[in-house]
């Protein structure tokens, strides 16, 4: 048949239900396509999102591993692998992944995910500056106006961390995190 591109929306919202049997349903349709696909990065990549969904960050690594052994060229698994690694305090190896994603293109993710390790590590300067960079990358990433705010309170600088969160709030005025911090 004819295969044409349509501008109609559509949305999937079997996943808001925390349906169990269909997450195992998931987990074993994942399996099976690695089974009957064992050279798919995409599988693998498939498995290790169920998997992170679960929590299992370490089983996602490992997953997520496989998928970039397969086909090292697609972003997404390598920023999940970086957030995975970042869950595990394994900030190094986080830091190490959202450089090389960095590399092939500038990313507002990898940005705030450098700034949330840097932070983590108390390298408050280097969390700054990448945060700013996931601003300037995307101007309404709501987390990284927070996250800089939170960086600076904790600099010192209470006036422009109180910027930082204004910000944030004219993008998510619904953010009680926000109004915390504010009011912190």
């Amino acid at each position: 048949g004819k295969i044409t591109t349509l501008s109609v929306p559509v949305h999937h919202y079997g996943a808001l239900k925390n349906d169990a049997s269909k997450q195992i349903n998931y987990f074993e349709l994942a399996k099976k396509k690695i089974k009957d696909s064992p050279k798919d990065a995409k599988a693998y990549f498939e498995l290790a999102m169920q998997y992170k969904k679960q929590n299992d960050f370490s089983s996602a690594e490992q997953y997520l591993d496989q998928s970039l052994q397969l086909d090292g060229r697609p972003i997404t698994p390598l920023l999940n692998l970086a957030i995975v690694q970042q869950k595990q305090g394994k900030l190094d190896l986080a830091i190490s992944n959202y450089q090389r994603i960095l590399e092939k293109k500038e990313n507002a993710d990898a940005y705030f995910g450098l700034g949330f390790c840097y932070f983590k590590k108390n390298e408050l300067r280097m969390a700054a500056d990448f945060f700013s960079k996931a601003i300037a990358k995307r101007s309404n990433f709501v987390d990284a106006y927070i996250n800089l705010g939170a960086v600076l309170e904790r600099m010192g600088d209470f006036s422009k961390a109180m910027e930082n969160y204004k910000r944030a709030l004219q993008y998510n005025p619904l953010n009680a995190r926000i109004y915390y911090n504010l009011g912190v």
